[in-house]
């Protein structure tokens, strides 16, 4: 069984900063303590484009990140993280986890063909079904349309290959990653990180955050 957790993150900003979150398809749940001693405890959506958190210094973030097959029971979840002196590191957060997240196994399936697709219709005869029962799947379970994460998903296949030292040119990436044409490519990865494909691949912070990621 694969882990609920990809990544149980930690980040202490020492000096005023601002980070850059890449959307990944992922949700965290985030234990966020100021320089004051206040915590908050949140649980993030599914981010539709890469933006900015701004920290002072001496903030402090720990972050559990969820699978994007993972379901989770947020009226159960946020129930139990209103416990008293709950900490990212107390000794039923781990129990807590297990009892309110879990890893659908349809969805599984639905993401790792739309992961390697280039349309819904080639995700939908991989899976055996048509594209209007992917769309209700994939709709009910994550709150997001199949064309949504298949333009996220390539987008991030696309930007691991840009983050490679050596890569073919940008037309022929774009056209192995179903885009219509470098422009389409330019567009997508505007909209989703506010930058161009030809940005990635000379900016060492963005290879980084494609090297480092969830696929």
């Amino acid at each position: 069984m694969p882990p609920l957790v990809l990544e149980h993150w930690t980040f202490h900003s020492h000096t005023a900063s601002q980070q850059i979150v890449v959307p990944d398809g992922c949700r965290d749940l985030i234990f966020q303590t100021y320089n004051d001693g206040r915590q908050v405890m949140r649980l993030t959506e599914i981010d539709t484009c890469a933006y900015g958190v701004t920290s002072a210094a001496g903030d402090r973030y720990d972050g559990f990140r969820f699978r994007p097959e993972c379901v989770v029971d947020e009226a159960k979840l946020l129930h139990y993280l209103n416990a008293p002196h709950l900490t990212p590191d107390h000794l039923t957060l781990q129990s807590i986890i297990h009892d309110t997240v879990r890893v659908d196994w349809q969805l599984d399936e639905v993401l790792q063909s739309l992961r390697l697709a280039n349309t819904l219709t080639q995700a939908s005869q991989s899976l055996g079904v048509s594209v209007r029962t992917l769309e209700r799947l994939v709709k009910h379970k994550t709150g997001k349309s199949p064309l949504f994460w298949l333009r996220l998903l390539r987008m991030r296949r696309t930007a691991s290959l840009l983050s490679a030292p050596i890569h073919a040119s940008l037309t022929e990436i774009a056209l192995d990653s179903g885009y219509c044409d470098q422009s389409h490519m330019n567009r997508e990865f505007q909209h989703w990180l506010g930058i161009t494909p030809a940005t990635l691949c000379i900016n060492p912070h963005w290879q980084q955050a494609f090297r480092e990621g969830y696929d």
